[in-house]
Formats: C-alpha cells, structure tokens, sequence
C-alpha cells in the first residue's frame, strides 16, 4: 500500500503542468538534443534524468517514451518535494544479456581490413625466442637487416616470426609487449642459433627483443552486426603508448575476465562523471577489437565524443557477423 502511494505521489509531482512538460521521444532523439531544445542549452541533459527515474541509462531512451522536462524560471527552479518523502537519485542498472533480443545492424564507422601494425597487447607469459644480435656493426636493425635469434621451439628456414619489444610488467597483470615487426628465418645453425631478415620494421630493432613463430597479423571485419545487451563489463586498463587520455584513432586494452568476445566486436566505453554530488554514468565512445589474448583485449577507438581514459567501463553491444554466419 505505502509503495502505491510513493508511486502516485511521483506520478503526480510528475504530471503537474506548473512545474514540467511532457514531452515524447522521437527516433534519434538524445537527452544533449532534447536539452538543448528546452533550455538552449545541452549540458543541462542530467537535469532531465534526474527527474525521470524510469530512465536507468541516459544513452538508452526509445521513440514513444513519455518523459517530463522540469520547467526552470525564477519561480520554479527546484521541483518540491514532500516532506514524507524523498527522491533519490536513479541507479544505473547494468542491461541484461538477452540474445534472443537481437537486431542486424550497419556500422559504417567500424574499421575495415586492417594489418596489426606496431600495436601493443599484454600477455600472461613471454615468448621463448629472443634477439641474441643484431648485423655486424650496427647497434639498431631495420626492414631488410639481419638479425640472429635463439628459440627453444624448432622453427624452419622460411618461417615466419614476430618480433616484440617486452615494456615490462604492467599493474600485476602480466607482460606489455609490442608488435615492432616481422621476419623470415633464412638459416639455422649447429648451435641452435638462426639468422633472420627483417622484413618489415615499425621502430628499431636491437639485442634482447622478444621473438615468436608467426605470420603478419591481419585481420577482416565485417560491417554488419548483431546488437546485444551484456550484462558483464570490463575495464580500460592502458591506453597505448601510455598516454594519459585516448580519443578516436588511438588504441587500448580492455581486461574482462572469462569474456566471450572475439576479434571485430564493438564495445561502448563509459565514464563515471560527478555531478552536483549525484555519480553518472555518460557513453563516451566505442572500440573495437584488433586482438584477443584470453582476458586481454587490444581495441582501437572507432569513436569518442569525449576524452577516453584508465579506468572507464566497457560493456560489449555490438558482436560482428561474417556473411557465412546465421
């Protein structure tokens, strides 16, 4: 009973012409826009979601939902509130996983065929191969050099390897490494040793390098994909080259335990803003995924609308789909 009339209470404070309109969202409508038509001023979106507690996220609001917008002049700039209750500040309740919900959609801002050049992922453990010198002479090696390497693996004249630059342990997550090239394995010697030319260098090369077995990454992404609502999130733990804001165009790696995403798949990126005492959460960009490694996901920043940064949340909602797929 008191639930009922809590409820009536906001539905009344709600309606009451004096103090608010009504308003029906639109198809492309955002809380900015919505603002900026009422008060001539976007960044007065939070006061609209204050006072709409149906709405649990500010970037998810849908045609033909019926919202309030508060009316501010000099008579009425706080909404009353009656002293036998009190409104709180909605929470932001994370979406449910619901495949069966799903939609096919074009993103024609996700990135194409690409080759992974000179990026960075973390790895949980280093590979066994390692630069033990580089040509005679020289103390940096470049596209067209020789280098020569030692592997416990048994590697073949004309494989291909990756050669990393190990950056260090970062945060007890485990070993930043860097793509700084590739080569091709043109002898190997008695010792266990081999000779390797560099075929294509993205910064210079030198002695203790990292190596591994592998051809030169590339990856195909479709521009079609099924949107979801993940109920798990994971965080941005590193922006490259350890810059302190990210926006499009940079990378970063996202950590998310156990998660099911693949190479391709779209995550949006959320930042906690405070805000006269009140924590929101604001959409602030999209990434995608360049590669994988287990928990570690190095993405690329398709879009951002404001600065990216160590820390914000990312929830996958878009998963890439291959025109052979369902």
């Amino acid at each position: 009973m008191i639930k009922k009339i809590f409820l009536a209470i906001l539905i009344l404070i709600f309606s009451l012409p004096l103090f608010a309109e009504e308003y029906i969202i639109k198809k492309g409508d955002t809380l900015w826009d919505i603002s900026k038509k009422f008060y001539d001023d976007n960044f007065k979106w939070p006061l609209i979601w204050k006072y709409n507690v149906t709405i649990n996220n500010p970037d998810l609001i849908y045609p033909k939902q019926k919202i309030h917008i508060p009316i501010l002049d000099s008579k009425f700039e706080k909404l009353p509130i009656d002293d036998t209750f009190k409104l709180t500040k909605p929470s932001y309740k994370k979406p449910a996983l619901d495949l069966s919900d799903t939609s096919l959609v074009k993103v024609t801002y996700s990135l194409k065929n690409i080759k992974l050049n000179d990026f960075e992922f973390i790895s949980e453990t280093l590979p066994n191969c390692q630069i033990i010198a580089v040509e005679e002479g020289k103390y940096y090696a470049s596209t067209g050099n020789i280098i020569r390497i030692k592997s416990n693996s048994n590697y073949k004249i004309n494989d291909s390897i990756i050669i990393y630059r190990n950056t260090g342990i970062y945060d007890d997550y485990g070993y930043l490494l860097k793509v700084v090239g590739y080569g091709t394995i043109k002898t190997k010697e008695y010792d266990g040793t081999a000779l390797v030319v560099i075929d294509k260098s993205f910064e210079p090369i030198s002695k203790n390098f990292l190596c591994d077995q592998g051809k030169e990454l590339k990856v195909t992404i479709p521009d079609t994909f099924k949107t979801i609502q993940s109920k798990d999130s994971g965080k941005i733990i590193y922006l490259t080259d350890d810059i302190k804001f990210a926006g499009q165009g940079n990378s970063a790696i996202i950590y998310e335990r156990n998660n099911t995403a693949k190479v391709g798949d779209i995550y949006d990126i959320y930042k906690q803003i405070l805000e006269d005492s009140y924590k929101r959460t604001m959409k602030v960009g999209e990434a995608q995924i360049i590669f994988k490694n287990g928990d570690f996901l190095t993405v690329k920043i398709i879009k951002s609308n404001l600065e990216i940064a160590v820390g914000d949340i990312a929830y996958l909602t878009k998963i890439s789909i291959m025109q052979n797929q369902p």
